[in-house]
């Protein structure tokens, strides 16, 4: 028993270290992106490694493991989305990942039907899932998409509020984004933007996923305080590069689920990581 908690702390303890590599080695990302589920299970294996004279294994786990919550410290304290007095102002807008191998067409189509939003932005959007979903879509006339097979497809949908939408490249490959503009119900207007950025999850793609972010900043920068960035961002709010992004554009993330409860994978949801979601100004 003893012997097996003094491996567990070991091994969790290298891997919260690891996630401290970030974006900066691989395979840093992936594990930056469960470094609250790393973090915690390395607590609680320290911990009982005490009760069983383990006590330099404890105390060292539990130091790493204040080092994995230190470094999570800056997404915890972010500002939570602002609830406006009146709902009159406000402008309701659904960012879903498809997750491309889902064909729960009925779930989705539900979902738009009792939210009504005025704005919906899809990533994974495959040909099949733009025409399982062209009837509820109907009345969402301001559209630009660009449908594909596999994970990088993506759509912008809106009503009267959205205008100008059009694909663009902005990561300097394939993998296509939708801007447009968005009224505001106060006369202001808005631009929003649809993507899913690259992961830098597999070996090699750790520079496209940084170069991605620095696009994401330097448009967020670009067009100023009524900017939103929504899709499937493929970062969490602690890691690095999404950091960046956040202080260069003077955006806040607003993600589903909190540092343990997000999106991905489709695993129990305590153990998903929060990748989905919205990086909005003020």
């Amino acid at each position: 028993m003893a012997r097996a908690l003094a491996v567990a702390v070991g091994i969790l303890a290298l891997l919260v270290v690891g996630s401290v590599l970030d974006t900066l080695l691989w395979p840093g990302p992936l594990l930056t992106f469960f470094r609250p589920q790393l973090t915690l299970a390395l607590a609680l294996a320290a911990a009982l490694a005490l009760p069983v004279r383990r006590f330099g294994t404890g105390v060292g786990g539990l130091v790493v493991a204040l080092l994995g919550v230190a470094l999570l410290v800056p997404a915890v304290r972010d500002a939570g989305p602002e609830v406006p007095a009146e709902p009159a102002t406000t402008v309701r807008l659904l960012a879903l990942n498809l997750a491309h191998r889902n064909d729960d067409v009925a779930a989705v189509v539900g979902l738009i039907r009792r939210e009504r939003p005025n704005v919906i932005t899809f990533s994974e959007l495959t040909p099949e899932w733009a025409r399982a979903l062209a009837p509820a879509l109907a009345s969402y006339r301001v559209r630009a998409t660009e449908p594909r097979e596999g994970a990088i497809g993506i759509g912008l949908y809106g009503r009267d509020a959205l205008s100008q939408p059009r694909v663009v490249r902005l990561f300097g490959d394939e993998r296509p984004s939708v801007e447009a503009a968005l009224a505001l119900p106060d006369g202001r207007r808005a631009r929003i933007l649809s993507v899913h950025p690259p992961s830098g999850l597999e070996p090699g793609s750790l520079a496209a996923h940084r170069d991605a972010f620095s696009a994401l900043g330097a448009w967020a920068e670009e067009r100023g305080p009524l900017a939103a960035i929504c899709g499937d961002l493929n970062a969490v709010p602690w890691m690095r590069t999404l950091r960046a992004t956040l202080e260069r554009g003077g955006l806040r993330a607003i993600v589903p689920g909190g540092p343990v409860g997000g999106s991905w994978p489709r695993v129990p949801r305590r153990l998903r990581a929060p990748i989905d979601g919205c990086l909005v100004g003020s």
